[in-house]
């Protein structure tokens, strides 16, 4: 089981990003940041390495319109938000990752390497 850090006092910000984003497209960026973290690369979305999900497939796993899924990656990658990138093979890569990650997936590489 892996987790992820909840940003709770930048999430409350009237005048932060994810406040700006309509309910269903925080609903949406909430499930890409749960699918990033099992993903077989970490902080990316993919089904595969290099391989990523179609809208429709995205659609399915988190039981959302696909119209709003669409809607949310274009705001997600719009200038204004930039707050993922979607290379050709639909792979959905979260920018600054690591913010989102707990001090304990942070420092996981760190303890396995003391370990050794």
């Amino acid at each position: 089981m892996a987790w992820r850090k909840s940003w709770c006092s930048q999430n409350l910000d009237p005048n932060g990003t994810k406040r700006k984003l309509t309910p269903e497209h925080r609903s949406v960026w909430d499930d890409l940041l749960d699918l990033a973290e099992v993903s077989p690369v970490t902080g990316r979305v993919c089904a595969f390495p290099g391989i990523g999900y179609t809208t429709e497939q995205l659609a399915a796993i988190l039981n959302a319109p696909a119209k709003v899924i669409q809607e949310a990656l274009e705001q997600f990658t719009s200038k204004e938000f930039d707050m993922v990138d979607v290379d050709k093979h639909g792979v959905i890569t979260i920018k600054n990752w690591p913010k989102y990650q707990s001090e304990y997936q942070r420092q996981k590489g760190y303890r396995q390497k003391l370990h050794k």
